[in-house]
């Protein structure tokens, strides 16, 4: 499964390996980078981006001080455009990039999402030296940031593993 609704009905045909795919969708970012430059990219993705940071300074605006509210706003549409601009570079790369928060299990039982070393990592803790059995039964309180995950390598190949890029920060419960 992909983060493309296109790649998966493509994949599923089985007539298209991933490789091929990737190597597709990579050229043609690169090709689409190199025939648009940066400005206009800017430029076209700035209403979407100040409407975002305008929404998420509504809801969080409140908490920080009335003079500070659209130094904020500007600070954060200039993360934004960073983020666009990384998530264009991931697009014309050969591996499938993708960002993904930690999730609760679905089943009724286990509600409460927990602590795994394999893709999170404690905010709280500066060495991480807690041991990863330990670890895996705490709770996790806040997610802080998504973890970045890849699929494949530069060569379009081993798309059948997925590994922790950077892991997602997180808070422990009580920690």
């Amino acid at each position: 499964m992909t983060a493309s609704p296109f790649a998966d009905r493509i994949l599923d045909q089985e007539k298209i390996p991933h490789r091929v795919l990737n190597d597709w969708w990579a050229w043609t970012a690169e090709l689409l980078s190199m025939a648009i430059d940066e400005k206009t990219i800017r430029v076209s993705s700035q209403p979407a981006i100040r409407d975002a940071a305008k929404e998420v300074m509504g809801l969080v605006g409140s908490l920080a001080l009335p003079l500070k509210v659209q130094e904020l706003e500007t600070a954060l549409c200039e993360i934004y455009v960073e983020a666009v601009r990384f998530a264009q570079l991931l697009r014309q790369q050969r591996a499938e990039w993708s960002v993904k928060f930690p999730s609760r299990p679905k089943t009724p039982v286990e509600s409460q999402l927990m602590f795994d070393p394999s893709y999170m990592r404690n905010e709280l803790d500066g060495d991480d030296t807690s041991d990863e059995k330990t670890s895996r039964q705490q709770l996790v309180e806040i997610t802080v940031t998504p973890a970045l995950f890849k699929r494949g390598n530069a060569n379009g190949e081993h798309f059948d593993k997925e590994i922790t890029a950077v892991p997602a920060s997180v808070t422990i419960y009580g920690w």
